[in-house]
């Protein structure tokens, strides 16, 4: 689904887009409907900084980022999109962004869409009450987070 075609946020079947993220694996219908309300749906295309790197994070603007459609890089110490040393890339049912919800650390990498985008966006404040509901999730972000730590620590060394 391009974001050309995307005219109104309800034509984004977020329950379904959700089910399609490995974080959202076992949650059942209710529980993926409370996710979709929060979250909204945003189109970025190519080569637009989704997230910039030292940026402040807000409780209300800020989180989690699902791709639905699209690819982006995570790059630190860039300035534009193909600048600046790749980090990881990252495509459709992946997610960027979660450091916003566990920390209120400045953002740690730039994020840039590498072909036009479409991802579902879950504020940093909703997100983080819901894990409070849904401890799950949070073991299921750290499995992920400790797998890319290992990653990004094998490139650099």
């Amino acid at each position: 689904m391009r974001s050309e075609a995307i005219v109104r946020e309800q034509q984004v079947d977020k329950v379904a887009a959700l089910q399609q993220v490995p974080l959202f694996a076992g949650l059942d219908p209710v529980q993926l409907e409370q996710v979709a309300a929060k979250s909204r749906v945003c189109a970025y295309p190519e080569g637009a900084e989704i997230i910039e790197q030292g940026a402040e994070i807000l409780d209300y603007d800020d989180g989690l980022y699902l791709l639905i459609d699209g690819e982006v890089e995570v790059r630190r110490d860039a300035t534009d999109a193909g600048t600046g040393r790749l980090l990881a890339r990252f495509g459709p049912g992946e997610f960027f962004g979660e450091l916003a919800l566990l920390d209120e650390e400045n953002r740690s990498a730039s994020v840039f869409a590498a072909a036009e985008t479409l991802c579902l966006v879950l504020n940093r404040w909703d997100f983080q009450r819901y894990l409070h509901y849904e401890p799950g999730l949070a073991v299921k972000m750290l499995g992920t987070l400790a797998t890319r730590l290992r990653r990004t620590s094998g490139h650099v060394v």
